[in-house]
């Protein structure tokens, strides 16, 4: 019986984790925390009272036993993230980066250490920035359902916690002092970079080349960057991601949320498979026309399409022509 009722109501509260994940995110914590000339300390002092106060709620909300107990396991959990939302606003705010607290950067913290896969596409370094998208509302629920495995996984410890009333609510405990730790780890670090909003710094665009294909990575094939694709879906966009807008200098952010690089140890092909812009991943973008622009690679060369290679992307000749011509669609996104 005691099996069965665990079993079943996992799956019910894991939606409703859900539903209150976005609610929460949705709506930024204040901050009353003053910006520190070394927020290092302070930030610490934040995490440890932060964690001792999610450690007491989430062992004094495990005290009681069997069905009681399992009506206390939702408020737990969402009472935990409430408490670390609160921390992250904090630590922005002794950073003087109140400014800079988002939906996708709270995310991102909360879940950065148990779930780093789901919420790698929110945050992207650049060089020595880090950039922070801006994602639309159905992305961020894309995400959620990501983190739905380790959701379902605390959910089914927190029920199971309450079977063992006194033990179970000490582990609940430190495991909500040790959660909340690593949320203040992990915003200490985001903050005390220099940080890029991606609102104005990039903008998702489509290209097509001369041979009137649209440009892809297509990552069925080690994500090499090729123009043989007469639809423009998904694996067709990519966010110009502004470098030093009065060089002119871009990153493309593939759909995979990994950046184009002219890999200049396999002949400066191009390939969307790194995680860093940097100098590789940097291109100069330059307008031909009014329609039509062209990207210098790293080596000072043209990205162009080789038809002699399958219409894949390269920067390995110094020539030019039409085929280094490439027409940039910009395109509307959804928030």
């Amino acid at each position: 019986m005691t099996a069965t009722a665990t079993e079943t109501k996992a799956p019910n509260d894991l939606n409703a984790l859900a539903h209150y994940m976005l609610n929460l995110i949705g709506s930024i914590p204040a901050s009353t925390e003053p910006q520190q000339a070394d927020p290092s300390p302070r930030s610490r002092a934040l995490t440890k009272t932060a964690a001792v106060n999610a450690g007491v709620t989430s062992g004094a909300l495990a005290l009681p036993a069997g069905p009681l107990g399992w009506l206390t396991v939702l408020p737990d959990v969402v009472a935990i993230w409430k408490i670390q939302a609160q921390l992250i606003a904090d630590i922005a705010a002794v950073h003087g980066k109140s400014h800079l607290v988002s939906r996708e950067n709270i995310l991102y913290c909360l879940f950065r250490h148990s779930a780093a896969l789901a919420v790698r596409e929110l945050v992207v370094q650049v060089g020595n920035r880090v950039l922070v998208r801006t994602v639309s509302r159905d992305v961020i629920r894309a995400v959620v359902r990501k983190i739905g495995a380790k959701l379902t996984q605390k959910l089914v410890g927190e029920t199971l916690s309450r079977l063992i009333p006194i033990v179970g609510a000490i582990g609940v405990g430190a495991f909500a002092y040790y959660d909340t730790s690593e949320v203040g780890k992990t915003a200490l670090k985001l903050f005390a970079e220099d940080i890029a909003s991606e609102a104005g710094q990039s903008k998702t665009v489509a290209f097509k080349a001369s041979n009137g294909l649209y440009v892809c990575s297509d990552f069925s094939r080690e994500a090499v960057v090729i123009a043989d694709r007469s639809e423009r879906l998904e694996w067709e966009q990519f966010k110009l991601v502004t470098v030093d807008a009065k060089a002119q200098t871009v990153g493309l952010l593939a759909s995979n949320n990994c950046f184009v690089c002219c890999d200049g140890d396999r002949g400066f092909q191009l390939f969307a498979n790194r995680e860093k812009l940097e100098a590789w991943e940097t291109f100069k973008l330059e307008r031909i026309s009014e329609q039509e622009v062209a990207l210098r690679a790293h080596n000072s060369n043209f990205i162009y399409v080789n038809a002699e290679r399958g219409n894949t992307l390269w920067a390995d000749t110094e020539t030019s022509g039409p085929a280094m011509l490439f027409s940039m669609d910009p395109i509307e996104e959804k928030h």
